[in-house]
């Protein structure tokens, strides 16, 4: 797994242009992506909604409902499906949806559970995100900039106007040098004024941006 978040910031990290030493929290972040857990997570949740709404005679559903007794009556087991998905209900407080399959035999719509795993995933994300960038002094100029685990404002542009794409890059190249070259870094007025360009360029509402 840890191989995969690996791969997972640093096929961003070149997608955004952004400097091989940035750190993961600030790639993920200007991109409005997840961590590859999270993604994984979500897949898993939609396989625990296909068995849910199987039909009762199907194979699947009745192997899921003797696993799930198995489970209940054993909470020791540690290696199945059900103790992982259990364990991811959890993690983003979806239990309750479980415990009414198991009583009333309940469960969502798959449109309605989609957006409740999503909704669910997204908040628990932002959350950690925003708990990691409040321990870490390094990330007191970027939270200036951007303190929303959303597609950056350069991004958004981009994909409306794609013909400023271009134009998108060369602004993120020019605050990669002005952030990382020594020269500039040392100095603070220099620090604050690149606090300020960011700020307006990077993170000015969208309709102030399409212009270019």
């Amino acid at each position: 797994m840890q191989q995969l978040e690996v791969a997972h910031h640093f096929c961003f990290k070149r997608a955004q242009g952004l400097p091989h030493l940035t750190r993961s929290d600030m790639v993920l972040g200007l991109a409005g992506m997840t961590s590859i857990v999270a993604i994984i997570d979500l897949h898993k949740l939609a396989f625990l909604d296909s068995l849910c709404h199987a039909p009762s005679d199907e194979p699947c559903h009745m192997l899921f409902i003797l696993r799930l007794c198995k489970f209940d009556l054993c909470e020791n087991r540690k290696i199945s499906f059900i103790p992982e998905i259990v364990k991811i209900l959890q993690t983003y407080h979806l239990e309750d949806y479980f415990a009414s399959f198991k009583t009333n035999s309940l469960f969502p719509s798959i449109e309605k559970w989609k957006s409740v795993c999503k909704k669910a995933v997204r908040q628990n994300e932002t959350s950690q995100w925003r708990m990691r960038l409040e321990q870490h002094k390094e990330f007191s100029l970027f939270k200036e900039v951007h303190n929303n685990l959303e597609p950056d404002t350069i991004w958004r542009v981009s994909k409306i106007r794609q013909d400023s794409l271009s134009l998108m890059k060369l602004l993120v190249y020019v605050a990669k040098i002005l952030l990382y070259n020594p020269f500039y870094a040392q100095s603070a007025h220099t620090s604050t004024c690149t606090s300020k360009w960011y700020t307006h360029f990077l993170s000015a509402p969208l309709k102030t941006r399409r212009h270019i």
